[in-house]
């Protein structure tokens, strides 16, 4: 079953306009306190995951998006973040 779900994704991708690095590797270290620039890319990503699981469930109808990870808000050095 997994296999099917990777090949409906390959096809997905090799329909888009665009490029798509499915490749890419994010490294570096994990935050610590919540710098200006952690603090802008976070929101960035937070926006654009809105904008793509609306895409995906306004006009896809046999996918479902639903968010990834946590659904929290804390930021490095605010009390309970992990």
């Amino acid at each position: 079953m997994p296999e099917l779900y990777k090949e409906q994704i390959a096809r997905l991708i090799s329909q888009v306009p665009f490029m798509i690095d499915v490749d890419i590797q994010v490294g570096g270290r994990l935050p610590s306190l919540a710098s200006s620039e952690f603090l802008t890319n976070k929101e960035q990503g937070e926006w654009a995951e809105k904008i793509v699981l609306t895409a995906v469930n306004e006009h896809l109808s046999e996918y479902l998006a639903v968010q990834y990870g946590h659904s929290e808000t804390l930021a490095p050095g605010e009390e309970g973040f992990e």
